[in-house]
């Protein structure tokens, strides 16, 4: 994954380049390095280079690669990143999907090293879904929502060729990226099945990890047994996504984009403003605005934010603080 979101806000605050430079550079180095097939490996030398894990993939190790890439273009408008997130989207859906899951597959050759589901994929239906490709997304969402009501959780790895849980990662650390996605299909769709599987996902876990202190992380799907640990991403994204699933009113469902760890960034005007020191990267000339409007009830290629809504839409919840250029405030 990058830094992408967070160094790029922090250089936007302060007026100080060095955060996003190095974030932007980080991704970039990344893209550059793809194989002809347009793949990036799992694990990079940072010194040399060289790729030292060269299966490719979605989930674990990669998958806020891909996030922030899509996501960047949305909080701060640049076309390069749109261009990375068009050309790694292209080369995903050509080498890994083996419809509706995702495979590893070797980064220079394209052939299959791992027929599995990695539970971090989870987070690419709503990566999905913010780009418009609804239907994809809903493909996905509903196989792995089928995992989750076959075992009451989805482990850490699931063998897709076996159809079984793979040996020694039966685990559930109540993590939230298929609650993410099903949180941002609903909001594009408003359609009740994502409701129901919300519901299945809260009720299962209210009866499978609860704990008189909190909630705990399955240490087995299959038998239930317990670990002694809750973490952190719980609080900052399971239940949170959960919750304004739920809330669909929720100020905070638009005009924001969320991190990786489910940290709220609103989406301002001044953020698109670079103060001239981004490492930009011209993209072709025909990378278009693509990206889908969320909420939609229309067709799966709309704006998501308009050029007017981008700069502090009429009737939404930025008029109504007098917030659409947030000032930060530092003790003295």
């Amino acid at each position: 994954g990058t830094f992408l979101l967070e160094f790029t806000v922090l250089s936007r605050l302060t007026g100080d380049p060095a955060f996003e430079l190095a974030a932007r550079g980080a991704s970039l180095g990344l893209f550059q390095r793809r194989s002809v097939l347009g793949l990036v490996g799992n694990h990079i030398n940072t010194s040399s280079g060289e790729w030292t894990h060269k299966d490719s993939g979605i989930g674990s190790g990669v998958d806020s690669f891909y996030e922030y890439m899509f996501k960047s273009f949305i909080l701060f408008r640049g076309t390069d990143e749109l261009f990375m997130f068009n050309e790694s989207r292209a080369a995903i859906l050509k080498h890994l999907h083996r419809r509706p899951w995702y495979i590893d597959a070797h980064m220079f050759s394209g052939a299959m090293v791992w027929m599995m589901y990695n539970s971090l994929q989870g987070f690419w239906p709503g990566t999905q879904v913010l780009s418009g490709s609804l239907e994809e997304a809903k493909e996905t969402v509903r196989a792995m929502h089928g995992i989750w009501r076959t075992l009451g959780g989805v482990p850490e790895g699931f063998n897709l060729l076996t159809g079984k849980v793979q040996p020694g990662q039966a685990s559930y650390p109540l993590r939230p990226e298929l609650i993410e996605s099903i949180y941002y299909l609903y909001l594009a769709t408003l359609d009740p099945v994502y409701l129901h599987m919300g519901e299945d996902i809260l009720t299962t876990l209210n009866v499978r990890a609860r704990t008189d202190c909190g909630f705990a992380t399955l240490a087995d799907v299959l038998t239930g047994e317990l670990s002694d640990r809750m973490e952190s991403f719980f609080l900052s994204e399971t239940a949170k996504y959960l919750y304004l699933l739920f809330d669909r009113d929720n100020r905070f469902n638009g005009q924001y984009v969320f991190t990786t760890e489910g940290h709220l960034l609103p989406i301002r005007a001044s953020y698109s403003r670079s103060r001239g020191f981004g490492r930009r990267v011209p993209p072709p000339s025909s990378v278009q605005f693509v990206a889908s409007r969320l909420r939609s009830s229309a067709a799966t290629h709309q704006p998501a934010f308009t050029k007017r809504e981008l700069q502090c839409p009429r009737q939404s919840y930025w008029q109504s603080t007098a917030a659409c250029e947030m000032e930060v405030h530092l003790p003295e």
